[in-house]
């Protein structure tokens, strides 16, 4: 919901910010300043909503948690203080200089070496280099001043300061566009003291923002000089558009994706560790983890609680429910100490690293348990075996007396025909004796009658002979 719109007319949108990373360089100049700026009260932001995500989920489980705190937090109070409280934080520094007709870089870091002196958060460039000694001369290099920032310390080279701050731009160019007849390049262009009339509304309810050197030309117009007490540079708008833009996404529900470069050279597979290390540094996800750390940073809920830890408690001591006494009386039974968790609702909470010793007695919990089923299959799969084995060897005598059997009948049956043939044999070889025997005798009563006369009777000798 945008800043300012009613109940009765709300103006919702979905707003993509493309968060500036964090930028450290070999030399870093007013643009690496405000980008940082810009980091340290987005990564503000980011701590608070985790914060208050964390706190919320807090009150919703009826969970009583201390005040909170993480390291860091006061640091980056302190850095964004110094880089815009008034009159003395930098960027008012600078365009204070900048107002001055003779002013200059020198100048300025002059002024915040006096101002800052004993801010743990800045300090001299040159302290730090080789050969400086207290209230000697000053090492040879650039001059510039170091900002400790949330992610690690920067060092700004002052030279260019004031130049880049100015972005001087050609009145003409200026005056020329504020006539436009497209209300929205008008509204760019117009003084800020026209600009809540000129302005259309943006997308979303915002303002439109209009350029630091734009202002500058217009308030300059007819003849006022830069010296002007409302004289505003490119780090004053920049720090206007930054209060813009924190306002409205203060009032919005906020959802943070960090993204991370694995390698410099866009090669799959591949991780880069040092690199990895230190976008997870300058994207603040550190101070988050310390945040989440410092109160219950583990969390589940009571039915995977359950179901991951009962098999580490004794069997006698399980809670039967599944209810918050009984995840109160399982984390009894676990051993573990009053002020190690604490149970809400519907979740239970626990301190940093007690989720790691739970989860180690459960893989020693498991892996014993799975030696007790490893035991009782290996021997479940022995006994089958052996009975296989057994019924294997049952089923082979049977066979085998089968087949020898088979072969035993086959054998009388071969016999069988053998024998038989062999009577067969033997009565033809009687058939053809007997045959040959009574054609011999019939051979002979034809030699004996032809030799005396036949009667009946001879010839029926003869027939029964043959017979």
């Amino acid at each position: 919901r945008a800043p300012g719109a009613g109940a009765a007319a709300p103006n919702l949108f979905v707003g993509i910010i493309d968060i500036f990373g964090f930028e450290v360089f070999q030399s870093n100049s007013l643009e690496q300043l405000c980008i940082n700026y810009a980091n340290e009260k987005l990564q503000r932001l980011f701590v608070q909503a985790i914060f208050i995500e964390a706190q919320k989920q807090y009150a919703d489980q009826g969970i009583k948690v201390e005040t909170v705190d993480f390291p860091g937090a006061a640091g980056a109070a302190k850095t964004i203080e110094l880089l815009e409280s008034k009159p003395a934080g930098v960027l008012p520094l600078l365009a204070e200089e900048c107002i001055l007709r003779n002013g200059s870089d020198d100048a300025l870091l002059q002024k915040l070496l006096k101002e800052h002196a004993g801010n743990p958060q800045f300090r001299d460039a040159a302290a730090k280099r080789p050969g400086a000694k207290s209230g000697g001369a000053t090492p040879p290099g650039p001059s510039g001043f170091v900002v400790k920032h949330f992610a690690k310390d920067v060092e700004y080279t002052i030279e260019g300061f004031l130049a880049k701050n100015k972005d001087p731009l050609n009145q003409n160019v200026a005056s020329l566009m504020v006539k436009s007849k497209k209300p929205f390049v008008a509204a760019l262009f117009a003084p800020p003291e026209e600009a809540q009339t000129k302005a259309p509304p943006a997308a979303g309810g915002g303002k439109v923002t209009r350029s630091a050197s734009f202002q500058r030309s217009m308030r300059r117009g007819a003849g006022g000089g830069a010296t002007n007490s409302k004289y505003g540079g490119v780090a004053d708008q920049f720090s206007r558009s930054l209060d813009s833009l924190m306002k409205t996404v203060e009032a919005s529900d906020v959802a943070f994706v960090r993204c991370f470069r694995p390698n410099g050279s866009q090669t799959p597979k591949v991780f880069e560790e040092a690199l990895v290390r230190s976008q997870l540094s300058s994207s603040g996800l550190v101070h988050a983890i310390q945040l989440a750390r410092s109160a219950y940073p583990d969390v589940m809920d009571f039915p995977s609680f359950f179901g991951r830890y009962s098999v580490v408690a004794d069997a006698a001591k399980q809670p039967k429910g599944r209810d918050k006494k009984a995840a109160q009386a399982l984390a009894t039974a676990l051993q573990l100490s009053s002020a190690s968790f604490a149970v809400g609702h519907s979740k239970i909470f626990f301190k940093a690293g007690i989720l790691a010793e739970l989860n180690g007695r459960r893989t020693k919990a498991v892996q014993r348990s799975a030696k007790v089923i490893q035991r009782t299959a290996r021997g479940l799969m022995a006994r089958r075996l052996r009975a296989r084995m057994q019924n294997a060897a049952a089923e082979r005598a049977k066979a085998e007396a089968a087949e020898r059997e088979r072969l035993r009948l086959e054998q009388e049956a071969r016999d069988r025909e053998a024998a038989e043939a062999k009577l067969r044999e033997e009565q033809e070889a009687l058939l053809r004796r007997a045959q040959e025997q009574a054609e011999q005798a019939a051979a002979q009563r034809r030699a004996t009658e032809g030799a005396s006369p036949r009667g009946p009777k001879s010839e029926s000798r003869v027939k029964s002979a043959a017979t």
